[in-house]
């Protein structure tokens, strides 16, 4: 399952480099922010997520000669963790239906809303690696994993500010797990001490005061509130295309996978041991609608996860209501197919259309391509003309990527951490 999902979003993600284009946003948070964190400084109060930062830092690091486009491959691989946890918590919940498990997490392999999102070199979706690995922690019978979801769960809201949707999630299975039982004081001390302890880590590395957490964002008003409600409902069912999500695939897939999801919400609410995918769920639209500023799917890639979850954990149930009904049950089991076809024809569409340039990233940032060149070309040129990027590109991004593509370069010493940060820094 995890190579299956790898192989689709490396796949995506190639088929997206065919412009050769490295957007704004992927420049800042996988090469500008990691060498900003070098440096012990919190490049901007928006640069919020640190554990992003160390993620990319860290993929930097590990390889020998990254290339422009290695955080997305990076990404890639990581959010193949995704439908892994996914289906190891529905089975630890419905150990009797482990076949099912393994379709709900093929299932989201092929969800739009999740390989769109897994194939940028940004911090959205990486929460969902550490949450729903936290969420299946807690889960364990051992005292010893529950206690490692408190960290897991802090992590996932300093990787991504939608990752707060997991807490409720995972504090209500961390009770459904006690069976009935009051957690020791002990217990819960040591759990709040586990959560606590990763917020201290943006006050250790960066020194200018950082901000967590809001970053850009704000709450939004009434009218805002309602209007964000219509638009997830529209870019989840109907047609995807928000701010970085560069793609007209809507979320879920398509509009009888939504209805899907909300029978199965219903039906998961009525059972206690499930009612941690239906919180999860609901604190991810909060966030959603909730969020100022360019709305979008980035911000609702949780709400996939937990769409996802929920139909795993409500197909036996809805399975065995209809046994002895055997149109009915043919019927349901048809649609299963027929939306597993669909996911997967929309996934080849969505390979067609980046291959060709038909969906791309567009240039978002102040970088000036060289005529006949391309991105990568245009790099290459600046490592052996340094002299003309502070009077033409922009500063940060250029110098942080000329930086970790250096190397060998005859000026190697003009891009390292010490020499970019008196250019830089104040």
């Amino acid at each position: 399952m995890f190579l299956g999902s790898v192989a689709i979003n490396c796949a995506v993600a190639w088929a997206l480099g065919s412009t050769q284009i490295l957007s704004g946003e992927e420049t800042s948070v996988s090469i500008r922010d990691p060498l900003f964190l070098e440096l012990r400084t919190q490049f901007d109060p928006i640069c919020t997520n640190i554990a992003s930062h160390l993620f990319y830092w860290l993929g930097q690091r590990l390889l020998p000669e990254p290339s422009l486009f290695f955080g997305r491959f990076q990404k890639a691989l990581a959010m193949g963790l995704v439908p892994v946890f996914t289906a190891l918590y529905i089975a630890r919940l419905r150990p009797a239906s482990r076949d099912v498990a393994l379709l709900a997490a093929a299932l989201l392999a092929l969800m739009p809303g999740f390989y769109l999102c897994a194939r940028l070199a940004t911090e959205y979706g990486l929460e969902c690696v550490t949450g729903t690995a936290a969420l299946w922690l807690a889960t364990s019978e051992r005292a010893r994993g529950r206690w490692l979801s408190a960290p897991l769960a802090s992590w996932t809201a300093l990787t991504y500010g939608a990752g707060l949707a997991f807490l409720p999630a995972i504090v209500w299975q961390l009770i459904a797990s006690e069976r009935g039982r009051a957690p020791s004081a002990r217990a819960a001390l040591l759990w709040l001490g586990g959560f606590a302890a990763p917020w201290l880590v943006p006050f250790i590395i960066w020194k200018n005061d950082p901000q967590l957490l809001v970053g850009g964002g704000s709450v939004s008003t009434l009218p805002i509130v309602l209007h964000h409600f219509t638009q997830l409902a529209w870019e989840a069912s109907v047609r995807g295309g928000s701010y970085y999500y560069f793609a007209e695939q809507p979320a879920l897939s398509q509009p009888v996978l939504a209805l899907a999801v909300l029978i199965a919400l219903i039906v998961s609410a009525t059972r206690r041991e499930h009612v941690p995918v239906v919180l999860g769920w609901l604190a991810a639209v909060s966030i959603y609608v909730l969020s100022g500023r360019e709305i979008g799917m980035r911000r609702g890639v949780p709400i996939v996860v937990f769409s996802v979850m929920a139909l795993g954990l409500a197909w036996p149930r809805l399975r065995a209501a209809l046994r002895h009904l055997r149109g009915l049950h043919a019927l349901l089991r048809a649609a299963a197919v027929a939306c597993f076809v669909i996911c997967a024809f929309q996934l080849g569409a969505s390979l067609q259309r980046f291959s060709t340039g038909a969906w791309r990233v567009p240039l978002d940032f102040d970088f000036r391509v060289l005529p006949g060149a391309t991105m990568p070309q245009t790099y290459r040129y600046l490592l052996a003309h340094p002299e003309v990027i502070d009077a033409t590109y922009e500063p940060e991004r250029t110098w942080a990527v000329l930086r970790m593509l250096a190397g060998d370069s005859p000026h190697a010493d003009l891009f390292s951490s010490q020499a970019i940060a008196k250019r830089l820094l104040p």
